[in-house]
């Protein structure tokens, strides 16, 4: 199947949303035009103005005022002010007409202008004009643009009429709304886009994280864009060629080991002719050196492990360890309650709980062991009352070749890899190996592994 890249991805993302948008501001203002201001006749005008009833029914504003609320807008305001003043038996000073939205002469005051030349171009007054100009303005057909009109009653207040009052408002209120309905609309698209471009990046992510060098990567093919599959790809196959140089180094590691032990079993021959003094010596070191070479063949060993897993009970390995370790003499107790099963090789759970029960048996002299559960994880926690370590100690301990002491003598540390082999062997089946001070001195080490199903053992409390 062919695959797209995430450039053409992106573009295609970009256009279809350009298009959404325009599609939408198209339909939004097709759909809600501005409003258009309203027509109003001044002969229902001067009504409303007596009558606060017609202005109701007609939809106009109403308001009363003890100031002038504005003044007359020279043009048609003149014009409709002449006649709204005979209608209305006032002064003309008692009217005022104010053209909403106009700035001076509009197109009405440019018709009357222009009836006042073409009737008397050369009329040496304007008063009978004007009034004649009023007069027709209040035809009840008559109408203009909305305006607004206020006259003084014989109180001295001021009563004004006007236009509906909110429509642009109104207007504005519903285009908001069809455009935040266009976002919503749109939100799911970009949802779907952005979460289709991220999530191969997010399982190739996932997938570099849980690769370990030895253990098979489970469903390791990456689906998306074509950078994406080429990256997954290419960590692949990283992933084969370091397993198989590892797996190289260990044969070499191993034929070296077999190698060393011909020649240290020929001075442990010689060794047995030698005085008795100097016997026991070299024995002694050829111990040392054979414990070392064992040592460094599993490390190298647990680097690679492909064990098979199988689902186990954490407390029930756990338990029959520590039931051995107190066969052979050591002050182990055991307790808790192992609950859920785990997906694991158990040689591998074997010799990590093994390492850390000797652990705490040779620097503290004793171990408590405790099984249990917590948050989907099946743990066992090996409790000493050693010395215990210092934060930046439990941070150093689990690198290879790390000791506590310097002297490299092995009857007071080994070779500093004991607990780097428990991190290797129990990462190869998805656990984890944490240290921590314990309350009132020593040192706790945590094997934790997730659960897989649930299934309760209660092991002996004691051993």
């Amino acid at each position: 199947m062919r695959r797209s890249s995430i450039l053409s991805q992106l573009g295609g993302l970009t256009l279809l949303i350009m298009v959404s948008v325009q599609a939408i501001s198209v339909t939004v203002v097709l759909l809600t035009p501005p409003p258009t201001p309203p027509r109003m006749s001044p002969f229902m005008v001067s009504k409303a103005l007596m009558d606060a009833e017609i202005a109701s029914a007609a939809g106009w504003s109403r308001y009363v005022t003890t100031e002038a609320p504005f003044a007359t807008t020279p043009g048609t305001g003149d014009f409709v002010a002449v006649g709204l003043a005979k209608a209305l038996g006032l002064k003309l000073d008692e009217v005022r007409v104010r053209m909403t939205g106009e700035r001076g002469t509009d197109d009405a005051s440019v018709s009357f202008a222009s009836f006042r030349i073409g009737l008397w171009p050369n009329s040496p007054s304007t008063g009978d004009i004007d009034a004649l100009a009023g007069a027709v303005a209040m035809v009840s057909a008559f109408t203009l643009p909305g305006f607004e009109a206020a006259m003084r009653r014989s109180d001295g207040r001021w009563v004004a009429v006007g236009p509906p009052d909110g429509q642009l408002r109104r207007w504005l209120l519903r285009l908001g709304a069809m455009l935040g309905l266009s976002l919503l609309v749109l939100a799911p698209l970009i949802w779907w886009a952005t979460r289709r471009l991220t999530l191969p990046v997010t399982a190739l992510v996932e997938m570099a994280r849980n690769t370990k060098l030895g253990v098979p990567a489970e469903a390791r093919c990456i689906d998306g864009p074509r950078e994406v599959v080429a990256v997954g790809e290419a960590l692949n196959a990283m992933h084969d060629r370091l397993t198989c140089q590892v797996e190289q180094r260990t044969r070499i590691l191993a034929a070296v080991a077999h190698d060393l032990r011909t020649p240290l079993t020929s001075l442990r021959l010689r060794a047995e002719t030698a005085p008795p003094a100097e016997r026991d010596r070299m024995a002694s070191d050829i111990d040392r050196m054979d414990a070392m070479i064992a040592e460094v063949l599993e490390f190298s060993k647990a680097t690679v492990t492909r064990g098979k897993r199988q689902k186990i009970n954490l407390g029930e390995i756990c338990r029959d360890i520590v039931q051995d370790a107190a066969l052979q003499g050591c002050a182990v107790t055991f307790g808790g309650t192992a609950e859920g099963m785990i997906e694991a090789d158990p040689d591998r759970v074997r010799r990590v709980v093994s390492n850390l029960i000797k652990n705490a048996v040779q620097y503290g002299g004793s171990a408590d062991v405790e099984v249990g559960a917590e948050r989907g994880w099946s743990r066992v926690v090996v409790a000493d009352r050693g010395p215990g370590l210092t934060p930046d100690q439990i941070e150093a301990v689990f690198e290879p070749f790390y000791r506590l002491e310097s002297s490299r003598n092995r009857n007071t540390g080994g070779a500093g890899l004991g607990l780097a082999i428990c991190k290797e062997l129990a990462e190869a089946d998805n656990g984890h190996v944490t240290l921590s001070g314990r309350d009132g001195g020593g040192l706790e080490a945590m094997l934790s592994f997730p659960i897989v199903t649930t299934s309760v053992h209660r092991p002996n409390a004691e051993v």
